[in-house]
């Protein structure tokens, strides 16, 4: 984790925390519909799981959770490491993209792992096929 705890928000930092809910089939072929509204901060997966992580505001808190098991998009062509590898850099990526409000293509366009900010602290946890970083602005007490 970059910076330290003095809130000890990191804590609420655990996979255990994270609510899955599977998209609904609508009956059409292939097609799903939408997961009901997460009240909290979310992240999808590729199957359209929503992950809901009651903790933080918008803005303040940040989460983003992917499969370790599936192989890395064609935009990593560059990426010469192991996939898991991969997505806890990608996942780090897109909680900072989050918190600075920078797209994720844009930072990740300069290289993986992306530079956490001294004013973020992101915190990487693995489980089973699971890979999140939970994320916050430095300073904000939970």
């Amino acid at each position: 984790m970059a910076g330290s705890d003095p809130a000890g928000w990191a804590a609420a930092a655990d996979l255990a925390r994270l609510t899955f809910t599977a998209p609904a089939a609508s009956g059409a072929r292939g097609a799903h519909l939408p997961v009901p509204a997460c009240r909290g901060l979310h992240s999808y997966l590729p199957d359209g799981t929503q992950a809901c992580w009651r903790h933080g505001l918008d803005g303040t808190f940040a989460v983003d959770v992917e499969r370790r098991a599936v192989p890395p998009p064609h935009l990593a062509a560059r990426w010469h490491g192991p996939a898991e590898e991969f997505w806890e850099a990608w996942v780090t990526a897109e909680v900072v993209a989050k918190l600075t409000r920078t797209p994720v293509l844009t930072l990740a366009a300069r290289g993986l792992p992306v530079p956490v900010p001294s004013a973020v602290d992101a915190l990487v946890v693995r489980e089973g096929d699971l890979v999140a970083c939970f994320g916050r602005l430095r300073g904000v007490v939970p």
